[in-house]
């Protein structure tokens, strides 16, 4: 008979929790204190994980003329704003808006501990190790198809929706605004967090605290243009990235005597889509219709906030330019938005999104859901932890292309891992660099950023790393709003990572770097340690 598992939650000891910019209602908690209890049997702490539940509040609370209804559902997604202050206002740069390679970018700090053995580990800037290693534990795939995580990027033809909504897309079901729950695993925490038999009974309660770094999240709208929320609100999308005028994505199929003699709520769209997952229109949402009116007589009809009823796909049209289009019915009462025409008059429709107010970001709960296993678990384990060690890139003001500096490896160290001043993400510009460790030379050659050498090295230090896996070399992020098809959605990650050999002694490092444009701010120097617990 196989295994069962149980899944347990836990939930913090802390009640209150705020994302989003700090303000007078929004004040700054971000310490959770989790246990799993002692003498509660045997846990698979690979599997478990911290589940963040949270849940934007956003208003827009225009009426729908001829049905007065003001219910509003909003397609839009959390996202890490690495540019945000420790207050969360501001940032908006190139780093800002990528996909995250690793959830575990929301925790700055962590701290795990035994009651009968204690301390595990202890992790301080975990976001900066985390979302870096990421980039090579994660490929591309990976990373943008975890539904558990904050944002994802665009696609070269389609569009991906917001992980806050249940959208319908086709048909007449309800769409609905629904909490989104970011799911942060233990393991890309603490690596002793891979552990998959960790015994109550014998190492006591598993006390866990995580210093978090949500005032950097942040809500987008996932209808607006290209540009993300930075200046237009129409549907601005391509279809199939043809960039043809008449494809773009808000425009309808021009009315006229022949396809309205009677009047109509319901209108075609001008874009012709494959699938009902190409097209940017949901059940429940709201839009600001505009019209052009032409020909003799024609009625001018003003702008009108609308909201569509039902989607219909057309599909096996005997006119191949009208097959392939989508049908948007909207929700309406007996009264027509666009009359009966007649002659040469004709009406063109555009929907332009109806972008809502963003009130606050709120956290409705954090827990650990802990997967629990039968049997008995190990009296001893084996793993390593990363400890950190800071050190400022330029003294005295000012910026440096280069820099000669010598560190103390602490022992049983097995690699390393550096990263260069910035919030998060390390993206200077690194043209080359040299390693010894205790006088001996690393590499017979200096090593060239994007170099087959910079690679082996990298190669060499995850191979020291237990149960982690090397999954892309290709050193970038994705920015989330951008097509996948275009250069400028990915952005480069410049790190060094290098195996160290194996010593009970505290070892010499002699690390030389070579930078393209003058630099300065904190360096992050992570050693992984070996340690028996």
């Amino acid at each position: 008979m196989a295994a069962v598992e149980n899944y347990i939650k836990y939930s913090s000891k802390q009640g209150q929790f705020r994302a989003g910019a700090v303000a007078a209602g929004n004040p700054k908690q971000n310490l959770v204190d989790i246990e799993i209890p002692a003498n509660s049997g045997t846990y698979d702490l690979s599997q478990t994980y911290v589940d963040i539940v949270l849940r934007p509040s956003l208003s827009e609370a225009t009426p729908v003329p001829a049905s007065g209804d003001v219910v509003e559902v909003f397609d839009g997604h959390l996202y890490y704003n690495e540019d945000a202050d420790a207050q969360g206002a501001g940032g908006d740069g190139d780093y800002a808006k990528v996909v995250p390679p690793s959830t575990a970018i929301l925790v700055k700090s962590a701290h795990m501990a035994s009651s009968l053995k204690g301390r595990i580990s202890s992790i301080r800037n975990a976001n900066v190790l985390r979302a870096n290693l990421g980039v090579y534990e994660k490929d591309y795939s990976g990373r943008n198809d975890d539904h558990a995580g904050l944002s994802h990027s665009r696609q070269a033809l389609n569009f991906v929706l917001g992980n806050l909504g249940e959208l319908c897309g086709k048909g007449d079901d309800p769409s609905q605004d629904k909490p989104h729950g970011v799911k942060i695993m233990l393991k890309d925490i603490f690596n002793f967090g891979m552990v998959t038999d960790y015994d109550s009974s014998k190492y006591g309660s598993l006390q866990i605290h995580l210093e978090l770094d949500l005032q950097k999240i942040g809500w987008r709208d996932s209808c607006l243009g290209t540009t993300g929320g930075g200046g237009t609100a129409v549907l601005s999308r391509h279809a199939y990235s043809s960039g043809v005028a008449a494809d773009v994505m808000g425009l309808m199929t021009t009315l006229t005597a022949a396809n309205c003699s009677t009047g109509v709520n319901t209108f075609r769209t001008s874009a012709r889509y494959d699938s009902m997952g190409d097209h940017p229109y949901y059940v429940g949402q709201k839009l600001t219709a505009t019209f052009v009116a032409a020909g003799t007589g024609t009625g001018a009809i003003g702008a009108t906030v609308v909201k569509i009823k039902s989607l219909t796909h057309v599909n096996g049209d005997t006119d191949p330019t009208e097959d392939k289009k989508v049908d948007i019915e909207l929700d309406r009462d007996a009264t027509l938005l666009v009359p009966a025409l007649t002659g040469d008059q004709t009406i063109t429709p555009s929907f332009a999104h109806l972008a809502p107010t963003l009130n606050s970001i709120a956290v409705d709960r954090i827990e650990l859901v802990a997967t629990q296993v039968p049997g008995e678990g190990a009296g001893q384990h084996s793993y390593s932890e990363f400890v950190l060690q800071e050190d400022s890139l330029a003294t005295g003001g000012g910026g440096t292309t280069s820099f000669d500096r010598t560190y103390h490896i602490p022992p049983n160290s097995m690699s390393c891992l550096v990263t260069f001043p910035s919030p998060v993400y390390s993206h200077d510009a690194i043209k080359s660099y040299r390693i010894a460790i205790n006088n001996e030379q690393l590499t017979t050659r200096d090593v060239v950023a994007d170099s087959a050498l910079h690679r082996d090295l990298v190669k060499k230090a995850f191979a020291n790393i237990p149960n982690m896996q090397l999954n892309d070399l290709n050193e970038f992020v994705v920015v989330e709003d951008l097509a996948s098809d275009n250069a400028a959605a990915y952005k480069p990650i410049k790190c060094l990572m290098f195996p160290v050999p194996l010593s009970s002694e505290s070892q010499m490092l002699d690390l030389s770097v070579e930078l393209s444009a003058a630099a300065s701010g904190k360096i992050n120097i992570f050693y992984q340690q070996l340690r028996v617990v």
